[in-house]
């Protein structure tokens, strides 16, 4: 009876670090998945993408083709296919059925009138691979939180894909379903 009390206490210590030793070996394979995912990823990307705004269901198309630029085009529904902002460094211009103008990113105001150029700020936030802020698994997802223009926003990643399927802006503003997503470069 003595000599099975010792080697069941060992036994037990070490099947506890055993288990330590395997859960801390999951904690940094997952951290290493993280990282390579945010290192595979490219600021410059095409993406198809579905929403609802205000009750309206849009479709379209969002890109950001070089640094510092991006477009966000609506393609449906026909009433307001055409509609399209074009984003870069300095202002916001805003096109629909030949009409034009532009807004002045200094003189502030243009993100109450629509969230999608800061949906194209987020995204391209979101891509940018920040070693201390990895991505977390939630389920099938891979999802990457951050701060940008003062409001909070997160982008899911498909862990099969590793690619973006669904951004989501502060306060339900706005969410993207995104499809057909492209890393460009």
């Amino acid at each position: 009876m003595r000599s099975f009390c010792p080697r069941f206490f060992l036994i037990v210590i070490a099947l506890l670090w055993g288990m330590t030793v395997l859960a801390g070996c999951s904690k940094a394979r997952e951290e290493a998945k993280a990282r390579q995912l945010m290192e595979s990823f490219s600021q410059h990307f095409e993406s198809e993408f579905t929403c609802t705004l205000d009750g309206l269901e849009l479709e379209g198309r969002i890109s950001r083709p070089d640094p510092g630029s991006g477009l966000v085009e609506i393609t449906a529904p026909q009433s307001l296919a055409g509609l399209t902002y074009r984003v870069d460094a300095d202002h916001v211009e805003i096109s629909y059925s030949g009409l034009n103008f532009a807004l002045d990113k200094a003189a502030g105001g243009f993100a109450e009138l629509s969230p999608f150029p800061r949906a194209l700020g987020a995204l391209s936030t979101l891509l940018t691979y920040r070693p201390e802020e990895l991505p977390v698994r939630e389920r099938d997802f891979w999802r990457i939180d951050a701060t940008v223009d003062g409001k909070k926003c997160s982008l899911l990643v498909a862990q099969d894909t590793g690619l973006p399927v669904k951004l989501l802006l502060e306060g339900g503003d706005l969410e993207l379903l995104l499809k057909n997503f492209t890393f460009l470069g």
